[in-house]
């Protein structure tokens, strides 16, 4: 399995697939492990690691939302914790969300060691920069829809890590599985935290950390042009430039997403 980063805090692991990613935070007392994933060889490189530097640490699991590429691992993991949104419980299709989780399990046949399930959380973020406590460690939890009505985002301090979930992701253009409006106003949000604090990393659901304060915002910039450019192509029947997806790696993916969120936006 890929690792884009590995320091004696943090190691960022990458999938095959889609270039998902899921990130594992050692700090002195606990292990913060986020949406672990994806296949089988891949979930078992992830519960090396975390039992190399487990020890007599607590393992928490952080879930950005019930997509099943974020789910499918959780598990495979022995936690003492699970933080995720309210609406996680509440608004999300759960349902779906294990038909999901089961219709790709069957669509490459694989077979697991640990049964598939839904999560259950021990903590909910029931409201924006909810904290949560584990020594000196700090988990701040924000509610983030938009991309899905459940979707949420974190961050750790005093590292100064911002876990994005799905958004500000540099491979692909923004995926409305829920609203619009709130995933204008998740972006806003975004906007303002990164503007006005200076985060060690910023991490994506999928594809490439990043650093520095000027390239998230370059992402945000790019995400809502494509926003401007998709209101216009569905509510104003304006043509949609196909030559704008090709600012990202995938334009025949992209494509396909892109018709995905106007079916979406106009349901």
């Amino acid at each position: 399995m890929k690792i884009q980063l590995e320091t004696k805090d943090i190691i960022i692991f990458e999938s095959s697939l889609y270039r998902t990613t899921s990130t594992l935070i050692d700090t002195e007392n606990t292990l913060f492990l986020v949406d672990p994933n994806y296949l089988p060889l891949e979930l078992e490189f992830i519960q090396q690691k975390v039992k190399e530097r487990r020890g007599s640490k607590k393992l928490v699991l952080l879930i950005t939302h019930a997509d099943y590429d974020h789910i499918i691992g959780v598990n495979a993991f022995d936690y003492d914790a699970l933080i995720t949104t309210e609406t996680f419980l509440t608004k999300r299709d759960i349902e779906k969300a294990l038909y999901d989780l089961e219709a790709f399990e069957q669509s490459f046949y694989i077979h697991r060691d640990f049964e598939l399930s839904y999560p259950v959380p021990t903590n909910l973020i029931k409201k924006n920069n909810q904290e949560f406590l584990f020594n000196s460690i700090s988990v701040h939890g924000f509610l983030a829809p938009g991309h899905t009505i459940d979707s949420g985002f974190f961050i750790i301090k005093p590292l100064n890590i911002l876990i994005a979930g799905d958004y500000l992701i540099d491979i692909e253009i923004p995926m409305i599985d829920d609203n619009l409006k709130d995933y204008k106003n998740t972006l806003d949000l975004f906007e303002n935290l990164i503007e006005n604090e200076d985060f060690s990393l910023v991490i994506s659901g999928h594809g490439d950390y990043a650093k520095s304060k000027e390239t998230v915002l370059k992402r945000i910039a790019l995400d809502k042009e494509y926003l401007k450019l998709l209101e216009e192509n569905v509510y104003q029947k304006q043509p949609f430039d196909l030559e704008f997806l090709k600012n990202f790696p995938n334009p025949i993916e992209m494509k396909a997403i892109h018709l995905r969120n106007v079916k979406n936006l106009v349901r």
